[in-house]
């Protein structure tokens, strides 16, 4: 679990089986640098829009796999599995897991519960984002 305040961790333990088979793969840009000349105002805006990766996967690529097969782990290892993302005044929940599959998977049942029972507060805790660095910015050049 990378972040157990997330309303839509509620209940779970620190680690969790979950079912993954050709979905799509996220990625967070945690990159914190910005233009100096940017302005402050976009610069909270844009922490304001930061995702929340609420379950990501195993960092080792040995403690991915509980059962079945698994080619390319090394693809998987520390990405995103439940990304809660901020939309006006909204959220999107995006799922790289499959919490209901077949009924083999009721451990992550609750995942998608939590995410419905708790619509209205899945901006609880919401992490603080981290503090910007500023970078030069590049001259213009004078041409060829």
């Amino acid at each position: 679990m990378k972040d157990a305040s997330s309303p839509i961790a509620y209940g779970y333990a620190d680690t969790l089986a979950v079912y993954f088979n050709q979905s799509p793969l996220f990625q967070v840009d945690t990159s914190t640098d910005i233009p100096e000349d940017q302005d402050p105002d976009l610069t909270a805006a844009q922490a304001r829009m930061r995702p929340r990766v609420v379950l990501a996967f195993h960092q080792k690529r040995d403690s991915l796999r509980l059962s079945g097969l698994l080619v390319s782990g090394e693809e998987l290892t520390g990405r995103p599995a439940v990304l809660d993302a901020p939309v006006g005044q909204g959220h999107v929940v995006l799922f790289a897991i499959r919490p209901f599959w077949r009924w083999e998977t009721q451990g992550s049942f609750a995942l998608v519960f939590n995410t419905i029972l708790n619509w209205n507060d899945l901006g609880v805790q919401w992490p603080a984002a981290p503090k910007p660095t500023a970078r030069p910015v590049a001259a213009p050049s004078d041409g060829p």
